[in-house]
């Protein structure tokens, strides 16, 4: 069905009813009642648990979270041996519904899922499911686990939860969903929270990389004289006296004044177009309540739960002056480990496959991150989608994959193959269509790409593209 507000509208208003419904097993249940929190542990899961304990919290329930990344059906059996009155799933959940179903049953405990994966079976009784694929939106790009955890929110504690919409949405840009531009339910919020006043649009240099160096370099349209030449944007900011390790939102204004000048004159001197110039400098959505960019708090979370400190991160979120001086010095450590892992990247490149790329990185930990931002800005074949694997501190292999929207558009479907090729290899995948990922056996790993590969060749959209 085309998409258009029609469509929109009638999804969104199954999307809030199943809210509702997944709010009342909620309500059912007294004050004091005891939540576990099992999320994931990437932004999108983080943030979500963050929304989901405010939402608990404004109505008088306690709750635990635990972020994890194990979703596989021992993790989830095991969740019932924990002490808790009910569980709540977040950004995981949808492929073992059955487990969680028999959970449920066995132990009498309400289980509600918010997630926004795949829906591999029909939600089983014993289940609450809030999942935007259920209501026709896309769960890739309407809709993340923290967006659709603010529709829960919403539902559960009303419009003191529209505070929180703004850590939704940097969930959602921890998954890419704003890339190239907002839509669905993700839109929907965005323009609530700034008709509220807690988003507000601040004018920013639009440059985004992992370092500020790495962000000219890679900028498009490109820098005259400094496109994919790093060494020449390190000695450029060095003149300026700014650090070509930083970000733009670690400048002052002055600083950024004097980039934007600096890369202004560039651009003139080459006989370029003002309006070129003048796009150097873009709105860019600033969470009022943390004081800082939604892109900006989504990679703080990230690198919280990349380097292991996933309630540091959480309690960021959640307003912790303390965890916030912590999170910030996570995220420095962060940004070296992922900038080594994108500059290994491009100096190795990849191994071409009939209809996937893959490479090996160092930290299984930053191999999502490392596939995503390696996809979009470091690989050279834009054709196939890209695998990253890493050997994890057990033993296993950590795999994620990452294509692009347009890929989708023809018919790519990552999810898919790589629980395919998990399954071939006896181990457990799966995801979204343009991002997806799986642990498997070291011994396995060449077995898993090949399984992999002709999972993908079968969806045509190599064919499509050609």
């Amino acid at each position: 069905m085309p998409r258009g507000p029609f469509v929109d509208a009638l999804s969104f208003e199954a999307f809030q009813s199943a809210a509702l419904r997944a709010a009342a097993v909620v309500r059912a249940k007294p004050p004091g009642t005891r939540w576990f929190l099992d999320c994931d542990t990437d932004a999108d899961g983080l943030c979500a648990a963050a929304v989901c304990a405010n939402a608990l919290r404004a109505v008088g329930h306690r709750f635990t979270i635990r972020a994890s990344r194990d979703k596989h059906d021992a993790a989830y059996r095991a969740l019932f041996d924990t002490d808790a009155d009910g569980h709540i799933l977040l950004d995981k959940g949808s492929s073992h519904l059955l487990t969680l179903a028999q959970g449920a049953q066995r132990t009498g405990r309400p289980v509600i899922v918010l997630d926004h994966h795949n829906l591999p079976e029909p939600t089983p009784p014993g289940v609450t499911m809030l999942n935007p694929r259920d209501a026709g939106l896309d769960g890739s790009r309407d809709a993340s686990a923290a967006t659709t955890t603010v529709a829960f929110a919403l539902a559960l504690a009303g419009d003191a939860a529209k505070a929180w919409a703004p850590v939704g949405l940097s969930g959602a840009i921890g998954d890419f969903q704003h890339v190239p531009d907002w839509k669905g339910w993700n839109l929907h919020l965005l323009e609530q929270s700034r008709a509220a006043g807690h988003v507000r649009d601040l004018p920013q240099p639009l440059l985004i990389g992992v370092t500020l160096a790495q962000a000219i370099a890679q900028r498009q349209p490109d820098i005259p004289q400094l496109h994919d030449d790093l060494a020449a944007c390190e000695a450029l900011l060095d003149a300026l006296g700014i650090d070509p390790e930083s970000e733009v939102e670690d400048l002052n204004h002055e600083e950024r004044t004097r980039l934007v000048s600096a890369l202004t004159l560039r651009i003139l001197a080459a006989g370029r177009s003002p309006d070129e110039a003048a796009a150097l400098v873009q709105p860019v959505e600033l969470n009022v309540r943390l004081g800082t960019s939604l892109r900006h708090a989504f990679r703080i979370v990230d690198a919280c739960g990349r380097e292991g400190q996933a309630a540091t991160g959480i309690a960021y979120l959640l307003g912790d002056r303390t965890a916030k001086s912590e999170a910030l010095a996570i995220f420095s450590r962060y940004k070296s480990t992922l900038h080594d892992g994108l500059k290994a990247l491009a100096a190795q490149g990849t191994a071409l496959h009939a209809a996937v790329q893959s490479a090996w990185t160092q930290d299984p930990s930053y191999t999502g991150m490392v596939a995503g931002l390696g996809m979009v800005h470091v690989v050279r074949d834009r054709a196939r989608p890209l695998a990253i694997l890493a050997v994890r501190p057990d033993g296993q292999v950590q795999v994620s994959t990452r294509g692009l929207e347009r890929m989708v558009r023809k018919g790519l479907d990552l999810g898919k193959a790589c629980s395919i090729a998990a399954k071939a290899v006896g181990s457990e995948g799966g995801g979204h269509p343009v991002a997806a990922g799986a642990v498997i056996a070291k011994d396995r790993a060449d077995a898993f790409l090949d399984v992999l590969d002709h999972a993908l060749s079968q969806q045509g959209f190599l064919e499509a593209a050609a």
